[in-house]
């Protein structure tokens, strides 16, 4: 879905006011979103069952739609994952 001009505006003021006070750095932001992936595949990555092929491709699927879905990592990023582990999907 498309957003409006006038979306996009009032979704721009929020952010900023919402952010106003923040003593946060775009830096900062990057370090937490690199810990949360690195937790995120600690905790996932020993959910892949290896030896059943059908089990493993719909786990995959699913650990897949899992991680886009929360926004942890991109669908590029997932593929970057499972073919650094080796896994075939």
């Amino acid at each position: 879905m498309k957003k409006t001009p006038d979306k996009v505006v009032t979704d721009f003021l929020q952010y900023k006011k919402a952010t106003a006070k923040s003593k946060a750095k775009q830096a900062d932001v990057y370090k937490l979103v690199e810990k949360i992936k690195k937790n995120w595949w600690k905790k996932n990555h020993g959910k892949l069952p290896l030896n059943d092929t059908k089990s493993r491709d719909s786990k995959l699927a699913e650990l897949l739609e899992e991680a886009i879905n929360s926004k942890s990592l991109t669908a590029k990023e997932t593929r970057k994952e499972f073919k650094k582990r080796g896994v075939n999907y």
